[in-house]
């Protein structure tokens, strides 16, 4: 948009901003600092969440590993022990019956039984030995004594089969119950110590479990806190940016001029400023047809082009001159911004203006001769180039007149220069009214030096007659000027030149051979000078 957004919005920004500033100290700092909190927040959250699942994770794994290592090794140790003590009294029993064994067949099948629980008696050593947590010697002294019972045993068979059943019996009943005593003495040990173990490791669960409750607890605590902490500072955070997002809408309704059109050009929204440089009232062009931006029933002040171009997506922007009658001839900068949906279908336009008549303005005073309003001779430059383009294109003709008042200076000599001034006015206001085509255009070189750029696509046939019409019509105005050697009243010398088409050369060689043509007519007072090259 041309022109930015306008002077007095960017004025209106600051000052907020300062008073911002005073009220709440540095803004960006606070934002600055408001930001790295959150991310701080966030991030210490995360972090502690992690903390929480890791040891969660870890806790388990180690719950899981004393599980099975209580189930694996003290139960086991504990259960198979008693097992063996069961084997074994079973065994010694058996033992007891058989030394009263009255045939050699019942004793065979008694040493059958004994036979099979002390391999199962063996079996169930070999898994203790391979659980028990505590000193192997212990195993080893139990499975030794088990070993000693079993050749009491193979010693009461002995003498079974010699039949000597009485020393059997009392091979039995001396040495059998001494080492089965012993026996349940290792195993006592073995079973004390897997269920000592066991106890242990069910005290351990217990302890981690209470402080992994414990730690679990403080950490997702800290978490919760955290969490709390960093969503107070977001709400606190974006209910300022809400504030400040509304505080800048209501610059930008109070300082810019924009109106919302729907796909049908109809008024949807508007700001209070558009409002008021259009002098309505917002309720009164709501849902009325564009148009009405500009005073008009129909939008025919912005070009069909216009809104083409900003269907397609791009934004269309001109310069236009708003209409007298509801603006007072003020000039704005129009900006038609495409409103798109996510599909990228155009739904809507922002209409946009700036009021550029004070550029206008400066721009006409720029190119305008503050004493006789005619453009002054920085315009002529421009335009000059501008107009041979023109000409050499469409293949038209071209003609420059370029006049001086004679005797100006013995003229302000005699009335003073106030009179001179008054005279420079008077004949701008001649030359205005017989040139007053479009394409005509009047300047004033400096001085009392005057030129004429006519474009003759309309009245070729007058070529080469401007300048004497000039020049009869500055001597009719009958201005008394008595310092004159060339007559009574003011009179003028012009001289100019025709060229047509793509001979017309460059703006330097037109000038200089007009302004040949004015010397000579200026070596003869009061004459018009013409050099026809369109001939």
């Amino acid at each position: 948009m041309k022109f930015g957004v306008g002077w007095r919005f960017l004025c209106q920004c600051v000052r907020q901003l300062v008073r911002q500033s005073v009220r709440k100290g540095n803004g960006a700092a606070q934002h600055s600092i408001g930001g790295r909190l959150l991310v701080f927040g966030f991030g210490l959250n995360l972090l502690l969440m992690f903390i929480v699942g890791i040891y969660i994770f870890v806790k388990l794994v180690d719950f899981r590993d004393a599980s099975v290592m209580l189930y694996q090794h003290p139960f086991v140790v504990s259960n198979t022990v008693k097992d063996i003590d069961i084997e074994i009294l079973l065994m010694h029993r058996q033992l007891q019956s058989m030394v009263w064994a009255e045939t050699p067949a019942e004793v065979d099948k008694d040493v059958a039984e004994l036979k099979q629980r002390e391999n199962i008696v063996l079996q169930h050593f070999e898994l203790v030995s391979d659980r028990y947590l505590g000193n192997k010697e212990d195993v080893h002294a139990a499975l030794q004594a088990f070993l000693d019972w079993r050749d009491i045993y193979n010693d009461a068979v002995r003498l079974l089969r010699e039949g000597k059943n009485r020393e059997a019996a009392a091979a039995v009943a001396i040495k059998g119950d001494e080492q089965l005593k012993r026996l349940e003495q290792q195993s006592r040990q073995l079973t004390e110590f897997a269920d000592d173990e066991a106890t242990h490791l069910y005290g351990h669960s217990l302890s981690g479990q209470k402080h992994a409750t414990l730690v679990v607890s403080v950490l997702l605590g800290l978490a919760i806190f955290v969490a709390l902490g960093t969503s107070l500072l977001v709400l606190r955070l974006e209910h300022r940016r809400v504030r400040e997002i509304r505080e800048h809408l209501h610059l930008i309704d109070q300082n810019i001029h924009i109106a919302t059109l729907l796909a049908d050009r109809t008024i949807a929204d508007i700001t209070h400023s558009l409002c008021r440089y259009l002098g309505v009232r917002r309720e009164e062009v709501l849902g009325q047809p564009c148009g009405a931006l500009f005073g008009e029933d129909e939008c025919v002040l912005v070009p069909d082009e216009a809104w083409n171009v900003a269907a397609s997506g791009m934004v269309w922007e001109a310069d236009l001159e708003l209409p007298i009658s509801a603006f007072g001839g003020s000039w704005a900068s129009v900006a038609i911004h495409p409103v798109a949906n996510r599909a990228g279908v155009t739904t809507g336009f922002k209409v946009i203006l700036t009021d550029i008549t004070h550029e206008k303005e400066v721009e006409r005073l720029s190119q305008v001769d503050p004493l006789t309003s005619l453009y002054n001779r920085r315009h002529f430059h421009q335009l000059f180039d501008q107009q041979i383009r023109l000409a050499r294109r469409n293949r038209q003709l071209l003609e420059f007149v370029i006049f001086d008042i004679d005797y100006f200076k013995e003229y302000n000599d005699s009335l003073g220069h106030p009179a001179g001034d008054l005279l420079l006015q008077r004949i701008a206001g001649t030359l205005r009214e017989i040139l007053r085509r479009p394409d005509d255009y009047i300047f004033r070189l400096g001085g009392d030096e005057f030129g004429v750029l006519l474009s003759l696509a309309s009245d070729a046939g007058r070529a080469g007659e401007y300048a004497e019409v000039i020049r009869r019509q500055i001597e009719s105005m009958d201005i008394e000027h008595l310092a004159s050697k060339a007559g009574a009243h003011v009179t003028a010398s012009v001289g100019g030149v025709v060229y047509v088409g793509e001979s017309i050369p460059g703006a330097e060689v037109i000038f200089a051979d007009a302004d040949a043509a004015l010397y000579e007519a200026k070596s003869k007072r009061n004459c018009a000078v013409v050099r026809n090259y369109a001939d």
